[in-house]
Formats: structure tokens, C-alpha cells, sequence
């Protein structure tokens, strides 16, 4: 799609990464009703950690006052980040981003279907201090594309870069280790078992 890419941020500082996993159905019905099952997994972020397998991390769903909910994503919605590693202080433990967009198109003369979510680090509704080891300027844009019998699902990072506009210390040096994991590769095999968990016919 033309739009694909207009909710992903420019890239201007530090590093992007793009993560993807595709798979070809064998019927155009049977790619459309896979579509709707892998973008409901997408927006069941509170179930990430079963689809991705990944037991390290977990993520939980919070709504603009930081309740924990249990549905499917909206926008303003909070993700609470439980990361293997110390918390900071403004975060109560954990990393936050917040949901900036939601877009979703569905383009029947080229038989084209795209969900994709953008969220950015973010202070939590208790706290005015961005609580991520990336700063807020970084963004990460999750997709579900179907092209025909093609399903593609993606991650788009941009911009990201250790947050050391916090207050302590401690927390200025725990951003720089964490987002130097991240860069070593945590944060792709993490996004690599989403995109993959995503489309796996476990069901």
C-alpha cells in the first residue's frame, strides 16, 4: 500500500530497525480470515509474552489512568513493560510507551489489508518523567499487511536512543545498559518471535 508507510516516524537520530515474517495461504478466503485472526493477536497485547514465547518480558494493557484492562488495544491505551532488568523509579519498576496511532485500511481494488500500531515511550499517568530506556522520540510501528494470499507482519523501530533525561544517576546508566542490550539484539529476537508468534498456526 501507498499509505504503508506514512504512520512510520522519519528516521532522524540513532537506530531503526525493521523486523518481518511473512507466509502464503493457500486460498484468498483463508488469507483473509488468517489476516483477522494475526491483527487480533496483535491487539492482544496483555497475551503478547504467549504468542512470542518470549517469557522474559511482559507486557500489560493500561488505559489513559493507568488501569489495567482487559480487551483489545485503543488508542491512549498505556503498555506497563515488565523487562528482565531493574525498573526506574518513575515507572514504578517498569518501562511505558503509550499508543499514538491506530490506522487501518483495507484497499479492495488492489485486495490490500493493513493494521498498524504506533506507540512512543512515554511518562506513565503518575508521572511526568518518560519511563523507557529509549528516549521519547523513539517509536516503535507494529503492522499486519495482506497482500492477496501474502500475510506480512512487521515491527518498525526509529530513532531510538538511551534516555538520560532522567533524574538520577542510577537511572541514566540502567537506560544505557538496557538500550545497549537492545541494540546488541534483545529487542530483535523479541519483535523477531512477535512477528513470528503472530503469524504461527497454533490455533
Amino acid at each position: 500500500m501507498e499509505n504503508q508507510n506514512e504512520i512510520i516516524p522519519k528516521q532522524q537520530k540513532g537506530i531503526a530497525t525493521d523486523i518481518k515474517e511473512s507466509i502464503t495461504l493457500s486460498g484468498l478466503e483463508e488469507a483473509i480470515q488468517f489476516y483477522e485472526v494475526a491483527v487480533n493477536r496483535l491487539k492482544d497485547v496483555n497475551h503478547w509474552h504467549l504468542v512470542t514465547q518470549h517469557l522474559e518480558t511482559k507486557f500489560t494493557l493500561r488505559d489513559k489512568n493507568g488501569i489495567e484492562v482487559k480487551r483489545q488495544v485503543t488508542l491512549g491505551d498505556y503498555f506497563q513493560i515488565n523487562i528482565p532488568f531493574p525498573g526506574l523509579d518513575s515507572g514504578k519498576g517498569y518501562d511505558w510507551v503509550q499508543v499514538q496511532e491506530l490506522k487501518e485500511e483495507n484497499n479492495q481494488q488492489q485486495d490490500e489489508q493493513i493494521f498498524s500500531m504506533l506507540v512512543k515511550p512515554a511518562s506513565p499517568p503518575f508521572d511526568t518523567e518518560t519511563a523507557h530506556f529509549f528516549d521519547d522520540k523513539a517509536s516503535s510501528t507494529f503492522s499486519v499487511l495482506r497482500k492477496g494470499t501474502k500475510i506480512t507482519a512487521l515491527v518498525h523501530g526509529r530513532n531510538e536512543t538511551p534516555n538520560t533525561f532522567v533524574h538520577s544517576l542510577a537511572g541514566k546508566i540502567r537506560n544505557i545498559l538496557v538500550a545497549l542490550g537492545s541494540f546488541l539484539g534483545f529487542s530483535y529476537f523479541q519483535w523477531k518471535s512477535l512477528v513470528k508468534g503472530l503469524l504461527a498456526d497454533n490455533e
